[in-house]
C-alpha cells in the first residue's frame, strides 16, 4: 500500500514522498524498511533519526521530523488503525 493510501485510510496530511511503499507496521526500534511506525511525544523525537521504517506518524507540533510522514492528531489511535 501506498504511503497516500494510509493517509486516506486515516485522514492524514502527508508530508514527503506519498508513493513510498507501506508494507507493515512495527514500533520505532523494531521498524524495518517498509514499515510504517509513529511517535507520540517529543521525548521519544529522537528515536526518528535511527529508525529503518519507511514513515513516520507525527503529531502537528512533531511535523518535519521525519522525511515521509503522516500528520495527525492521535498518532496511538492512527498506527493501531494502519497495523490492523
Amino acid at each position: 500500500m501506498k504511503l497516500r493510501e494510509v493517509a486516506d485510510l486515516i485522514g492524514a496530511e502527508i508530508s514527503g514522498d506519498p508513493g513510498v511503499e507501506i508494507t507493515g507496521a512495527a514500533g520505532i526500534r523494531d521498524a524495518a524498511p517498509g514499515d510504517i511506525t509513529f511517535v507520540s511525544a517529543k521525548k521519544y523525537a529522537a528515536e526518528i533519526h535511527n529508525t529503518r521504517a519507511a514513515a513516520v506518524i507525527l503529531k502537528k507540533e512533531l511535523k518535519g521530523l521525519a522525511a515521509n510522514s503522516l500528520i495527525v492528531d492521535n498518532t496511538q489511535y492512527s498506527f493501531f488503525q494502519c497495523s490492523r
